[in-house]
This record gives C-alpha cells, sequence and structure tokens, in this order.
C-alpha cells in the first residue's frame, strides 16, 4: 500500500490579500505554541475556526482544541469577512479547525509527528503559505520542499516532518484542518504528489 507524503493541490490564491486582512483581523490574539519542546525559537499561532464550544474561550483553548470530534465555527471577526468566505468556499469537504501558523526569523519546528492526521485516517491538514522565503524549508520524511506563497498543500503530517526558518522575516501559513473526503482525495491524487 502506497503512502502520500505531500500533495501541491493548487497555486493562485492571493496570499498578500489573506495575510492583510487576516493579520488585521487576529491582532492581539496570537497564542505561542503549546508544546515548547517542537520547536526553538518563536511558533505561535491564531485561530480563525474554532470548535463551537470555545469560540467565547481564551485562544489556546480555540487554537490548540482541534480534535474533529464536535461542531465548528468561525470567530466572530471572520464571520462577515468575503475573502475569508471567498477561500473557504474552495474546498468541497466539512473543515474543521482553521487558523494561521507563524515561524519567526531563525526558527526551527524539530522533527515530529501529529499521529493520526492523514488522508488514510480520513483528515487532512492543508497548508497556504502567506507569507515565506526561499530560506524556509519544510521537510517531510527524507523530502525537503518549498511551499510557495499561495499555494495550496496537502501534508502528511503523520510523517516525520520538520520546518526551519532561516531567513530573517516571519514565516506565516494557514492552516486548515478538513475531513479528507472523495474530493479531496482526488485533488491529492491529482496534484503534485509524492507517494511511498
Amino acid at each position: 500500500m502506497t503512502t502520500c507524503l505531500y500533495s501541491k493541490l493548487a497555486d493562485g490564491f492571493d496570499a498578500q490579500a489573506l495575510l492583510t486582512e487576516y493579520l488585521k483581523l487576529v491582532d492581539g490574539l496570537w497564542a505561542n505554541h503549546v508544546n515548547e519542546m517542537d520547536y526553538s525559537g518563536t511558533w505561535d499561532v491564531a485561530a480563525l475556526r474554532c470548535k463551537e464550544s470555545h469560540v467565547k474561550n481564551h485562544p489556546i483553548l480555540q487554537c490548540f482544541d482541534i480534535e474533529p470530534t464536535s461542531r465548528w465555527q468561525n470567530l466572530y471577526q471572520f464571520q462577515q469577512s468575503d475573502i475569508y468566505t471567498s477561500m473557504c468556499n474552495w474546498f468541497e469537504c466539512e473543515i474543521y479547525a482553521i487558523r494561521l501558523m507563524r515561524l519567526a526569523a531563525q526558527s526551527h519546528i524539530h522533527t515530529h509527528r501529529d499521529h493520526g492526521v492523514n488522508i488514510e485516517n480520513d483528515q487532512a491538514r492543508i497548508h497556504i503559505p502567506l507569507q515565506t522565503s526561499k530560506l524556509t524549508t519544510f521537510k517531510v520524511a527524507d523530502y525537503a520542499l518549498f511551499l510557495g506563497e499561495g499555494e495550496v498543500w496537502y501534508i502528511n503530517i503523520e510523517q516525520p516532518h520538520s520546518v526551519q526558518n532561516s531567513s530573517d522575516k516571519e514565516r506565516i501559513h494557514l492552516v486548515i484542518d478538513c475531513h479528507a473526503n472523495e474530493w479531496l482525495k482526488r485533488k491529492i491524487q491529482q496534484g503534485d504528489a509524492c507517494y511511498v
């Protein structure tokens, strides 16, 4: 049985427009990543969509309680955002959590695994880089990737993966957890994919 390590599903999202809108709406709502042993430097997160039960709770709960066992809701500041709605409408599958993940300059996410988060378990984590650099590398298993701004990537994060930001600017990704239905699995298969 083959396993998909990654797949580039699409490009063409307006990364600058998304970044400008989202940074304005999440101002003051960033939370340090809770897995402090998994990184060196600064890695923080801001939620855009979370469990319905956490909509009025602390950002830490909004960002990190992401098991797909509940109902989900956009945070209030995104409910009237046309650019956010347009981005979500591209996905023909159920969307769970959505958040911005920011890795500071000269910071490193150490090699780790997120167990069970892959299409084989009907879950997918999608990355859309909004700000990045050629000096930022995302490594999955033994494969080093450059994820360009505005591109849509599926990453099999059950595999060992790490990120090195050797640049002098923040790397900011839009990270979307969703149900891997037949539409998404087909997009992954049709994309620029790596199977092992």
